[in-house]
């Protein structure tokens, strides 16, 4: 085999393996944005829910803006609010989360990144 074979089959297996790295990043860029959409709408939705309704939300990820009017309220229903911070596998920096008991159960809603 030739040098310049040998060239040509090196520069096609690096390039082969940036257009694999890159799919990766981009199917991982897509799931996040996807999970963010989920988010808002699930975010949206909450907008207009009562106590009962937040029962089944153990832990919802929403950026802090997005928030304030929508804490407040859920605040004024709650039996106990209170924050602190978590950490997990997907986005190791601490969030802000905010606990509340409520009559039907727990909620608590992050200040972090979606």
């Amino acid at each position: 085999m030739t040098a310049q074979a040998i060239a040509a089959w090196t520069y096609a297996g690096m390039l082969a393996l940036a257009l694999i790295l890159g799919w990766a990043v981009v199917k991982w860029w897509d799931g996040r944005r996807d999970h963010t959409m989920r988010v808002l709408r699930m975010l949206h939705q909450l907008g207009h829910a009562t106590v009962d309704e937040l029962a089944g939300i153990t832990r919802l990820e929403v950026k802090p803006r997005a928030m304030q009017v929508l804490l407040a309220r859920l605040c004024d229903q709650a039996l106990v609010c209170r924050s602190f911070e978590v950490q997990d596998e997907l986005w190791p920096a601490p969030r802000r989360v905010l606990y509340m008991l409520t009559p039907a159960g727990e909620a608590a809603v992050s200040r972090g990144w979606v």
